[in-house]
């Protein structure tokens, strides 16, 4: 083959091999730059496959080819068509281009009143292009799949009503809580969708009807969305959907989920367990009825009027019993009451106190430390 031809800054084609159909490329000037290395591809993957001897692959090049808009799935279309004349809004990512596109030619012909829009990730061009028809600059962000730092060819924004953006923490907290809730396990992507939709129905009556595309499944991301430490360590855990059993569960610390000590039960045993876990304060228990709290600090001021006072039973410096707290409620609700003078609380499970999260457990499952 020849040499390798100049990137195009206009409509122009490029051919994978010597009797391969033309492939389309729509480069918009201001992106020359950009799609570059992209639009070198089918030339590099051609030379390829010419030296191999095969001419007559075809190379589809998902971002470059604009007749991706013509493979919209027609089951979609079909079941989407059927609820048409109650269906307010279209809600999608945009990856490659084409189901979007698709979609919004489709239905701006059976159904013009519907409002089609994009979601976005904070940190993608996507909403400024649309806003302004100019290339903005990306950042990074943590959603994978949607959003561009370049215009994806087949996308078509005269067809987009509107383009609505959603940060990584609102977007991946809502995939973990579609596959918690509604048991619908998708990546980063659908939860962005998701939120977006949410926004979009806000604006509708209580009848409104709103569809959105899950484009993903959250298999792919075990290890990062739907990882309580790959979400810690990147600050992005949401304590409006993470309940108290997750931060319990999650103690990285070495320590049991419950000390406590006995009444009748001396000092000396509650001042033990407060130096080998290294705890600021020790619940009280009369059977399985919580009674009171032994404080480090109450303890310490005994021993030094009295040293021998560590063999007396723990009530004569039991004060209060902490607040307790169901497992299964939310963590913003518990962390403003650790926010308070209330230095922890105990967490029930049916009915049976089974842990306790203290301040220092909450700071730390929020800031991902060790």
């Amino acid at each position: 083959m020849s040499a390798t031809p100049a990137v195009p800054t206009g409509p122009a084609a490029v051919r994978t091999s010597p009797r391969q159909r033309w492939v389309l490329l729509q480069a918009h000037p201001q992106q020359a730059e950009q799609l570059a290395s992209a639009a070198r591809l089918p030339l590099v993957l051609a030379e390829l496959l010419v030296a191999r001897g095969i001419t007559e692959a075809h190379a589809a090049f998902a971002f470059l080819n604009p007749d991706l808009s013509h493979l919209h799935d027609p089951f979609l279309m079909l079941g989407m068509t059927a609820a048409v004349e109650r269906l307010d809004a279209i809600v999608a990512g945009v990856g490659s281009a084409g189901t979007v596109t698709g979609l919004t030619r489709y239905f701006r012909n059976v159904a013009p009143n519907v409002e089609f829009v994009l979601a976005d990730p904070v940190g993608s061009i996507l909403r400024h292009y649309h806003e302004t028809r100019s290339i903005g600059e990306a950042h990074p962000y943590k959603i994978e799949g949607v959003g561009e730092d370049f215009i994806p060819t087949a996308t078509d924004f005269t067809v987009i009503d509107r383009v609505l953006s959603c940060g990584d923490r609102d977007g991946l907290n809502m995939a973990r809580r579609l596959a918690r809730e509604e048991a619908i396990f998708v990546g980063g992507s659908g939860g962005m969708a998701t939120w977006v939709a949410l926004q979009v129905a806000k604006d509708l009556p209580a009848d409104g009807l709103v569809v959105v595309l899950l484009p993903d499944t959250g298999e792919r991301y075990l290890t990062k969305v739907h990882s309580d430490e790959w979400m810690r360590d990147n600050h992005l855990l949401d304590p409006a959907v993470t309940r108290v059993e997750d931060v319990v569960g999650g103690k990285r610390r070495h320590v049991p989920r419950l000390l406590s000590v006995q009444a009748g039960e001396p000092l000396r045993k509650a001042l033990a367990l407060v130096e080998q876990h290294d705890v600021t304060q020790i619940p009280v228990f009369r059977g399985t009825e919580v009674v009171g709290t032994v404080y480090d600090s109450e303890i310490l001021k005994r021993v030094l009027e009295d040293s021998s006072s560590l063999d007396q039973p723990v009530e004569t410096v039991m004060a209060e019993p902490l607040p307790v707290v169901r497992s299964d409620e939310a963590v913003e609700q518990v962390t403003r009451q650790l926010a308070s003078r209330i230095p922890a609380v105990l967490v029930s499970d049916n009915g049976k106190i089974t842990g306790i999260l203290t301040r220092f457990d909450m700071l730390q499952f929020i800031a991902g430390g060790e």
